[in-house]
C-alpha cells in the first residue's frame, strides 16, 4: 500500500492551488492589459450581446478580492474542522477545485470577449452554449480536488487510536445505552398538555400544538444496541423510528466530545454521510463507514459501545478493505 500523506499537508496543497487560481486571474489579463478596453465588458445578454462593463482595474480586483475571501473563509473553517477532528474534508478540496475553475474560466471569456476591441460595446458575442463546457471543467476540477482528498489522505479512523474490548472464542456481547434530555421531554410534554388544553377551543392549533410536542419528545431520547448485526438506533420512548447500521458497512468506532451548540442544537444535525443525533452535550459515538462518511450518536458510556464494535469488526469472518 502506498504511504498516505499527512492531513498537514491537505492545508499547503490547497494553498498551492488558491496560488495557482490567483495567479489565473491577474497575469493573462495583466499581460494583454494594451489590447483591451477600458471599461470591459463584464456581463453579456440572453443574445449573447454584450450589456454592462466595468473598469479594467475594478473588474481585475474585483475578481481576485472574490476568489481570495472565499479561500479565507474556506481555509478559517477548515482550520477550525481540524482541531475539532483532527482531519480536514474532502468537501473543502471539492469546493476550492468548483470555484476556481468557474473563477479562471470566467476571466478568460471575459479576456477573449474584449481582446483587441475598441470599446466595451464591440466586444464579441457570447453564445450562451460556452456556459456547459465552463461548467463542467469546474465541476470536473472540483471531482479532482474530491478525489484527491480521499485518495491521499488518511480517514479519520486512521489517525485516531481506536477503543476496544476482549472477546472470547464464542461470545455474542451485546451493549445497550440509553440516553433522555430532560429538557426536550419537558419541553413536548408541556406542548402536549398546552395542545390538549386548545383542543376545547382551537382545534387546528390544537393539532399543530400536538404535532411540535410530540417530535420534540421524539427526539428526547435514544436508545443504542452494539451486537453482531451492527449498530442500532431507536428514536423516542418507543424507540421508533429505528435505524440500523450494518457492522459490514462500518470502518471503525470511537468516541468524540461533542458540544451541541456546535453542531446547531439538539435533534438530528448534518447531511446523510456527516450527520449527527444530538440529544445533549458531550461524549458521542462515532462511526466511520466503509465507503467513507460519519454518523455520531450522543449516548452515555458510549466509549465501551464503541470498543464492541471495533471487537466485532475485526472479529467478523468477511471484511470489506
Amino acid at each position: 500500500m502506498r504511504p498516505r500523506r499527512t492531513a498537514a499537508r491537505t492545508g499547503a496543497s490547497a494553498g498551492a492551488w488558491a496560488i495557482v487560481v490567483l495567479a489565473g486571474l491577474l497575469v493573462p489579463p495583466l499581460l494583454l492589459r494594451d489590447r483591451l478596453p477600458d471599461p470591459v465588458a463584464t456581463h453579456w445578454g440572453p443574445g449573447g450581446r454584450p450589456d454592462d462593463a466595468m473598469g479594467f482595474v475594478t473588474s481585475v480586483a474585483g475578481l481576485a478580492a472574490i476568489w481570495i475571501g472565499i479561500c479565507a473563509l474556506l481555509f478559517a473553517t477548515a482550520a477550525a474542522q481540524r482541531r475539532r477532528t483532527g482531519r480536514l474534508h474532502g468537501w473543502y478540496a471539492a469546493i476550492l477545485g468548483f470555484v476556481g475553475g468557474m473563477a479562471v474560466s470566467a476571466q478568460g471569456v471575459t479576456v477573449y470577449a474584449n481582446l483587441d476591441r475598441a470599446s466595451w460595446e464591440d466586444a464579441r458575442h457570447l453564445e450562451p452554449v460556452l456556459v456547459g463546457p465552463v461548467f463542467l471543467a469546474a465541476v470536473g476540477l472540483g471531482a479532482l480536488g474530491w478525489w484527491i482528498d480521499r485518495a491521499g489522505f488518511p480517514s479519520a479512523a486512521e489517525q485516531r487510536r481506536l477503543p476496544g474490548v476482549d472477546l472470547r472464542p464464542g461470545e455474542r456481547p451485546v451493549w445497550v445505552s440509553r440516553v433522555t434530555n430532560g429538557w426536550l421531554a419537558g419541553g413536548g410534554a408541556a406542548g402536549l398538555a398546552v395542545a390538549a388544553v386548545l383542543a376545547w377551543f382551537t382545534p387546528p392549533s390544537a393539532a399543530v400544538a400536538a404535532a411540535v410536542g410530540a417530535a420534540v419528545v421524539a427526539i428526547s431520547t435514544v436508545r443504542v444496541i452494539v451486537d453482531e448485526r451492527g449498530l442500532r438506533l431507536g428514536v423516542g420512548l418507543w424507540g421508533w423510528p429505528a435505524r440500523l447500521i450494518p457492522l459490514r458497512k462500518i470502518r471503525a468506532a470511537w468516541v468524540e466530545d461533542r458540544p451541541a451548540t456546535a453542531y446547531g442544537g439538539w435533534g438530528y444535525r448534518g447531511l446523510p454521510g456527516k450527520a449527527t443525533l444530538m440529544v445533549r452535550s458531550g461524549p458521542c459515538l462515532v462511526v466511520e463507514y466503509l465507503g467513507g462518511g460519519q454518523f455520531a450518536v450522543s449516548v452515555d458510556d458510549a466509549e465501551r459501545g464503541a470498543g464492541l464494535l471495533n471487537a466485532l469488526r475485526e472479529r467478523a469472518p468477511t471484511r470489506s478493505r
